[in-house]
């Protein structure tokens, strides 16, 4: 009796013992981990940017695992893979078979920075059936690749056309414009000449005096600026991002010009204005973000992301990131799936609206996106409400003769 009741105990002791490991082993079995990549520079002279991906990815993450979202009856854990491809199109093109072969990988909720890198890593998420979404190539060809290459920014046109737009409405006749010598660069100044062809079509007085492409590595722009300011020109477009603005801000100061200069969202940053100070006060730029909006959940971002990367302010990038990535748990949660063609499916019929405006991919998987009209004042961004329209209102107000200026437009 006695040795029967020993028998159990040790059975019941062993029994116990298991017990937890079973229970771990079964809850392991009810999560599925679902990766979402993020790609672009995270070292090199556009990490900044990369990091502002990064960032925002993270905090989407964070904040949707707390929703216990199902597939099959099983809780997805979801994680930011992320990719440094340096800003070189050999690091991005090597690491884009990588994720294409990674089964964990879901989608892709920023593909790369810059439009050369994209076009040629996108080639192979299209051809591998991997939903890659950019928040910053703006190529016309990048969203031509196909159905799993989708672009939630503004394009070269958009970006381009909208600059000439401002400095339409800031009152400027003659036009000078700038940008560094890349694919983008090329592609902004050409939309920028267009754009102004277009005024003049509609009888709007403007044109473009000079134009001129700067080598990426060169960051004495004297030789630039004595260029433009001999042009005759009354305002300098710069395509530039904010490492090559704020000095040529700086050296035009410098030079006493004649010309203001005034620039695209590429310079959207905080070391624009920590970098060029004075130099780029008043500068007025479009752009798809407004970190001091009032709006609620555009502030409770932008708290969150402070707090994440220890103090720096949310871009424009890391805002359309953060946009991209909810953008596609958003899909998993609708649709109940993590299959990379259901994603891509529903990146094409679900809308999300995010902190950026509405996502949702058409027939050229583009989304329709609107800029605001920001402006450096006093060492800050601030927008000014109301300033851009889309461009063919404008052309029509042009055509009119009822463009609103800056005055009228920051008054009212």
């Amino acid at each position: 009796m006695k040795l029967r009741t020993k028998q159990i105990m040790v059975l019941a002791m062993a029994m116990t013992m298991a017990m937890p490991l079973s229970m771990n082993a079964f809850a392991e079995d009810e999560v599925i981990t679902a990766k979402i990549a993020v790609v672009g520079p995270m070292t090199g002279e556009q990490a900044e940017y990369g990091k502002q991906a990064k960032n925002a990815a993270e905090i989407a993450v964070e904040e949707w695992n707390e929703k216990d979202i199902q597939v099959d009856g099983k809780t997805v854990q979801f994680e930011v893979a992320v990719y440094d491809d340096a800003g070189k199109v050999d690091e991005a093109a090597a690491l884009a078979e990588q994720i294409v072969n990674d089964d964990s990988i879901i989608a892709i909720a920023n593909g790369h920075l810059s439009s050369s890198v994209a076009l040629v890593a996108c080639e192979t998420y299209q051809q591998g059936g991997v939903l890659c979404i950019s928040n910053a190539a703006s190529h016309p060809d990048y969203a031509k690749i196909g159905e799993y290459v989708c672009r939630n920014n503004i394009d070269d046109e958009g970006v381009s056309k909208n600059c000439i737009q401002t400095i339409y409405r800031l009152g400027y006749k003659k036009v000078a414009l700038v940008g560094q010598q890349d694919d983008f660069g090329v592609s902004a100044i050409g939309f920028g000449e267009d754009g102004i062809f277009e005024i003049q079509e509609r009888g709007g007085e403007i044109e473009a005096v000079y134009s001129e492409l700067i080598p990426a590595t060169q960051d004495d722009y004297n030789s630039v600026i004595s260029n433009v300011n001999g042009s005759g020109c009354d305002v300098c477009v710069n395509y530039g991002q904010y490492m090559e603005v704020a000095p040529f801000c700086i050296q035009a100061v410098k030079s006493g010009v004649n010309f203001d200069t005034h620039i695209c969202d590429n310079a959207l940053d905080d070391n624009l204005i920590k970098v060029g100070g004075e130099a780029v006060e008043g500068l007025y730029l479009p752009s798809l973000f407004n970190a001091s909006s009032e709006d609620e959940r555009v502030q409770e971002f932008v708290k969150k992301f402070e707090e994440h990367s220890g103090g720096t302010t949310p871009n424009h990038i890391g805002a359309l990131c953060y946009d991209s990535t909810c953008d596609i748990m958003n899909i998993v949660e609708q649709t109940g799936s993590i299959d990379r063609k259901t994603l891509m499916e529903g990146a094409h019929s679900i809308s999300y609206e995010g902190i950026t405006g509405t996502i949702i991919f058409d027939d050229t998987n583009n989304c329709e996106k609107k800029q605001v009209c920001m402006k450096v004042e006093n060492g800050e961004f601030v927008e000014v409400p109301g300033f851009l329209a889309t461009w063919s209102d404008f052309l029509d107000e042009v055509e009119n003769g009822t463009v609103a200026v800056a005055s009228e437009t920051e008054e009212g």
